[in-house]
């Protein structure tokens, strides 16, 4: 019995070494296949499915894209990030690249609505996002917000007021 046993563990040894030896060769040839695959094709950002920006603002645009925020980004995507570094910059586009990344959103849709409301503001280069920032921030300070100068007359007061009252009268005497 003991003897069968230790024949079974060493013909499970030798099934287990040559098992090994096999996956090794199926790696070593996967691993050549991958290289070869990876010469014949050309880099993401230049060619292939992938649009070539046309200029050299895009082009750094696209590439800092593929390489920060997303490897595998479509050509729509590329296309429009394209327009969008030709018609503000690549500054404005790698901090928008930033501003995503610094919330820990670094998706496309966060990128480009961030892009989307600078444009709506008029931005097109880096000194009129600090401008338009100084200018948000001097707003905040002074509590100048949607209806901050809203200041209701008398009239409009003791309105509010008889209503007020008519409205707890009413409640006082349905309790």
């Amino acid at each position: 019995m003991l003897l069968s046993l230790r024949y079974t563990s060493v013909v499970s040894l030798f099934g287990l070494l040559f098992a090994l030896n096999s996956c090794k060769h199926c790696l070593e040839s996967q691993i050549k296949e991958k290289d070869k695959i990876k010469k014949e094709t050309p880099p993401p950002n230049g060619g292939g499915s992938k649009k070539a920006p046309v200029n050299a603002a895009a082009a750094a645009v696209c590439a800092d894209f593929l390489d920060r925020i997303n490897p595998t980004a479509s050509q729509d995507c590329l296309e429009e990030l394209s327009a969008f570094a030709e018609e503000m910059g690549e500054a404005v586009c790698k901090r928008a690249f930033d501003i995503a990344l610094d919330a820990k959103k670094a998706t496309w849709p966060y990128i480009r609505a961030i892009l989307r409301d600078k444009r709506s503001r008029g931005v097109k280069c880096l000194a009129d996002w600090d401008a338009a920032e100084r200018k948000r921030q001097g707003r905040q300070a002074k509590g100048s917000g949607p209806g901050a100068d809203y200041q209701p007359d008398a009239a409009r007061i003791q309105a509010n007021n008889d209503w007020l009252d008519k409205f707890l009268e009413e409640q006082r005497g349905e309790t």
